[in-house]
């Protein structure tokens, strides 16, 4: 497949590129799979074996697919074929060498963590860039990987502060119930009343909401950032660079008898089935569309650093992943972005722009198991748009 996609003659030739449930490279799946070793050492003991997925995949300029499955038991997500062309096409600028690979997280926030305080707040290892921003659409094309990886260290920081609130509430409900008169003592100050009570329940709903938060790939925020900080970098390229095209997609479902421009909205966001309510528990949710989450955080986000959410003070990191957000939001929703959208996915740049992405086909069927019926309803689709149903090859 990597000779016929690079040769000349018979490049031409290819009607239709199909990657199903495969790597960005060997290296980055052995990495997670046995350990971060493994990168060095492949490359060491076969030197002349390319495994460039990535690279050769958007080089490829035929009509091309790439079908991932978030949850794959073999090649994680990070590992994907579809986050290495996301993390080539937001990150490196087109450059796969390595993509994908396990890092290390950055200093100051590894001692942040291990200090147990806010991204910004280590006393040993200052931050290089304590003013950071989030990104703001359309001044800021592309996410920086400065950027992705504070979100990346804001987004565990709140789960691990409402990892903590969570278990004192649960630690102080069992001591009432026993009938222990207890006091209220949570983060570094110490206050009494429903106030804290209160503000600490808020934080633990924050992070509900911002771990359900839905990436449009399939999986959702929480799980990325239980999985490391390169994981959480790997979802969000992915989510402005695939998640795209299921915003356009719905926005086209939802307007297609209409002979005007497709427009996104806030609720093309939503892949929720329809009555999805009845099959939701306390212990199992579907992912929140990215608008819904926002408002979510807003909500309980009120008043300044020094009032609101003090005890603990996660301030700064909720406000900082509701600009990245909203960012998102902006950036989807965009003219520019649903037009290239929807010109990935229906492989109307293929042969005009270099480094597309190709369509991109979700799958919640498992590395070896074989497509459901709407799965193979979707291939069916792209089969017959990018061959034609009386197979000849698209021009």
């Amino acid at each position: 497949a990597r000779r016929v996609s690079h040769h000349s003659q018979l490049s031409s030739k290819l009607a239709l590129l199909i990657c199903d449930r495969t790597f960005c490279n060997l290296e980055a799946t052995a990495q997670r799979l046995v350990g971060a070793w493994t990168g060095n050492a492949i490359r060491m003991l076969t030197p002349t074996w390319s495994t460039d997925v990535a690279g050769d995949f958007l080089a490829a300029t035929c009509p091309k697919v790439v079908a991932t499955d978030p949850a794959d038991a073999i090649i994680a997500d990070a590992s994907s074929l579809k986050a290495g062309v996301a993390l080539a096409r937001e990150i490196t600028k087109g450059a796969t060498k390595g993509i994908g690979w396990c890092t290390e997280t950055p200093i100051e926030y590894r001692m942040a963590d291990w200090e147990n305080v806010g991204v910004n707040d280590s006393k040993y290892t200052p931050p290089q860039n304590s003013r950071i921003q989030a990104p703001i659409w359309p001044s800021d094309k592309h996410i920086s990987l400065q950027e992705a990886v504070h979100f990346a260290a804001c987004a565990r920081r709140i789960g691990k502060a409402a990892t903590t609130a969570k278990r004192q509430l649960a630690k102080r409900s069992e001591e009432e119930e026993e009938g222990v008169e207890v006091s209220v003592s949570l983060g570094s100050e110490s206050s009494s009343g429903s106030n804290v009570i209160q503000t600490t329940k808020d934080l633990v709903n924050m992070w509900a909401a911002l771990s359900c938060c839905d990436g449009l790939c399939g999986c959702p925020l929480g799980s990325a950032v239980k999985s490391g900080s390169e994981c959480t970098v790997a979802w969000l390229c992915s989510a402005v660079t695939f998640g795209s095209q299921i915003v356009a997609a719905s926005a086209e479902r939802r307007i297609s008898n209409s002979k005007g421009d497709i427009v996104a909205v806030d609720q093309d966001f939503d892949t929720r089935p329809k009555g999805y309510t009845s099959s939701e528990t306390d212990h199992l949710m579907h992912a929140k569309p990215i608008p819904e989450v926002i408002a979510a955080l807003k909500q309980y986000l009120n008043g300044d650093e020094s009032s609101s959410l003090g005890v603990p003070n996660v301030f700064a990191e909720v406000r900082y992943c509701i600009g990245m957000l909203e960012y998102i939001v902006a950036r989807l929703i965009s003219k520019s972005s649903v037009t290239a959208a929807l010109d990935s996915r229906h492989f109307r740049d293929s042969s005009t722009r270099t480094m597309c992405t190709g369509s991109f086909l979700p799958l919640h069927c498992g590395h070896n198991n074989q497509f459901s019926v709407d799965e193979r309803r979707a291939l069916m689709k792209i089969l017959q748009e990018a061959v034609g149903s009386d197979g000849s090859i698209m021009v």
